[in-house]
């Protein structure tokens, strides 16, 4: 089994003055949402995170699916929720929902 590792994110110290005193943020960077480099970053999360809960994979979606069942089992909604919930359902049958760390 190859071993996986987190990404690393790049350190870029940024300096800032509030109140007379001097902050200095290493990761301000992420804040700048859009930007290739953060994209990148925020992928290479993403596929760590996805090779780390592939194990679990199953047990995710045995979770989720007893969850919203019992959601659905417990509450009295309107035709409009139970549809939502039905909705959720099957897209994560589908796989079109994914749950990860971060989006980019």
């Amino acid at each position: 089994m190859t071993a996986i590792y987190p990404p690393i994110a790049k350190r870029i110290p940024k300096k800032k003055r509030l109140h007379g005193c001097t902050l200095s943020d290493d990761y301000a960077w992420l804040q700048n949402k859009g930007t290739k480099r953060v994209t990148e970053y925020l992928l290479a999360e993403n596929k760590y995170t996805s090779q780390m809960m592939a194990p679990s994979e199953a047990l995710q979606k045995n979770f989720i699916e007893s969850f919203l069942r019992e959601l659905k089992r417990r509450t009295r909604m309107s035709l409009i929720d139970t549809g939502a919930i039905n909705i959720i359902l099957e897209r994560l049958k589908e796989k079109t929902i994914q749950f990860t760390a971060a989006k980019a």
